[in-house]
């Protein structure tokens, strides 16, 4: 397995284009796992089907959550993750969010969210956020290692 940190990233389909752009022009080899709802994301963490070969899906050490806390089902999914893994050790998990107010930052915590970022719609302010996530959590950071989750 490579000690190449491995980020899990959940990103409306709309917005994919420009967050991996962003994370590429950062990091050009980093290693990227994308999934495209929740139940992939929960699918992934429990290495369950089509998600059980580690050699083509390797444990991350890292999640990113691209979502707004305004809407109920970001807050929902954090509820579930929460309740599926609150026994695991917990991995950083970091949000991404355009809209959000003091009560979301506060239960979005409560629910096992690392860090919270806002960020805009425009290029260079996501190329700048992913310039910072990669400086602290990826460089400066020591990230636990990968581990299996179950549920």
């Amino acid at each position: 397995m490579s000690n190449k940190p491995v980020m899990l990233c959940l990103i409306p389909e709309s917005e994919q284009p420009q967050f991996l752009e962003a994370i590429q022009s950062v990091r050009p080899n980093a290693s990227i796992e994308l999934v495209n709802d929740v139940n992939q994301l929960f699918a992934y963490l429990a290495q369950n089907e089509p998600y059980n070969d580690q050699k083509q899906f390797p444990r991350p050490n890292i999640i990113l959550l691209v979502a707004n806390l305004s809407e109920q089902s970001t807050i929902d999914a954090l509820l579930e993750l929460d309740h599926l893994f609150h026994h695991q050790n917990k991995l950083p998990l970091i949000v991404a969010s355009r809209e959000h107010n003091a009560f979301q930052i506060q239960k979005a915590h409560s629910l096992g969210v690392t860090s919270i970022v806002r960020y805009s719609y425009r290029f260079d302010s996501i190329v700048t956020i992913m310039g910072v996530l990669d400086s602290y959590w990826l460089n400066t950071v020591m990230l636990p290692r990968p581990v299996r989750y179950f549920y």
